[in-house]
């Protein structure tokens, strides 16, 4: 089984399918088997600049993407593989995706698209240029893989039959380090976030919050891209905020894991959200978990279930965060159970091996 993997790679960087492709390939390194694994890095055709208008955003992006078409091309025809596993953002780069299937298809590639955003239901329901490039898209692979059961869903009911749920794992090298701290004492009063620091993953919203809630330390852990962002966050926390708020910008990974280990409750308020690998991180170290109700993240959780992982509260409602945050802190009994589900749930359905085996079934049966 030969399988040419087209995604972004760096050593450098971070992010949701980079840290994705990271985990897939060093797994693949020693557990391998009998796939042969080749990875087309579209890193740089990642990198379209957020901040410009749409039209210096696709300019930019065509500068990108044709090389890895080209790219793709020679590889394809100078071997032969069964299988061109193509992870996609969305947005312009289905363009870039769409080149590469029709240049999968002449030399009789088998093609799956496997989306690593969480926006399908969204985009599906809409009428614009990006919802016409992925029904193109869909229409033209062999199969699609997706992250989350909404999408999933939202495909099937579009009458993609097509479709096969894969989610991310979560890193064998991350379990390790883990499993490596062992157990640390929990402080039933800290509350703690990891992630960028961004206004977009509902920062200000924790602080109001948290600002209301007697004799309790939140760290807000994570890049600070805008000082003047952290600033605001001690300004909305009061004129005592630096004694219970800290923001201490990053931190080496082991430390962060640290963190979560020693932490009464691990928060994730974010306004969007795909399939956050610190939810499977803060799972894996039994947190308490209180998180918006985004993306996968509630399937995630097992919200639904008998035995939930955590749980979750409305995009933006300052005051149902605060009434979760209020109930847990006071109830050590069902913030233990919740870890504990959280940690079995992840060892069951995330764990790295477990995701190799499902990408190795579509891989053979696309």
């Amino acid at each position: 089984m030969k399988v040419l993997l087209v995604s972004p790679y760096s050593e450098k960087l971070v992010g949701g399918i980079i840290n994705w492709t990271k985990y897939i390939i060093n797994y693949h390194r020693e557990n391998g088997g009998d796939v042969n694994l080749t990875l087309l890095n579209n890193e740089n055709a990642t990198q379209v600049f957020g901040a410009t208008n749409p039209v210096k955003r696709l300019f930019a992006g065509l500068s990108n993407y044709l090389p890895v078409v080209r790219q793709f091309k020679e590889q394809v025809a100078n071997e032969h593989y069964d299988v061109a596993h193509i992870c996609t953002s969305g947005s312009f780069g289905l363009i870039r995706d769409l080149l590469i299937v029709k240049a999968a298809k002449k030399r009789g590639v088998k093609t799956i698209a496997h989306t690593h955003f969480g926006r399908i239901p969204q985009v599906l329901n809409s009428r614009g240029w990006e919802t016409i490039l992925l029904k193109r898209l869909l229409r033209r692979v062999d199969c699609v893989a997706v992250m989350d059961g909404f999408s999933l869903k939202a495909l099937k009911d579009h009458g993609y039959n097509n479709v096969r749920f894969v989610p991310n794992p979560l890193s064998a090298d991350v379990k390790k380090i883990i499993d490596g701290i062992g157990d640390l004492e929990r402080e039933s009063r800290k509350i703690v976030y990891a992630g960028h620091v961004l206004p977009s993953k509902g920062l200000k919203e924790l602080v109001e919050a948290c600002r209301e809630i007697d004799q309790i330390k939140l760290e807000i852990l994570g890049k600070v891209s805008d000082e003047s962002f952290r600033e605001q966050l001690y300004q909305i926390g009061g004129d005592d905020s630096k004694s219970w708020l800290d923001i201490p910008g990053n931190k080496p990974f082991e430390e962060v894991i640290k963190e979560m280990k020693s932490c009464g409750i691990f928060v994730l308020p974010s306004y969007s959200e795909g399939f956050p690998n610190v939810i499977l991180e803060s799972m894996a170290c039994g947190c308490l978990i209180v998180a918006t109700s985004v993306g996968a993240i509630p399937e995630m959780l097992d919200i639904e279930s008998e035995n939930p992982c955590g749980v979750c509260v409305p995009v933006k409602s300052v005051e149902e965060l605060r009434n979760a945050l209020v109930d847990l802190l006071g109830n050590q009994m069902k913030a233990t159970a919740l870890g504990a589900n959280a940690r079995k749930r992840v060892n069951e359905q995330y764990a790295m091996p477990k995701v190799w085996e499902q990408l190795v079934v579509v891989w053979r049966t696309v």
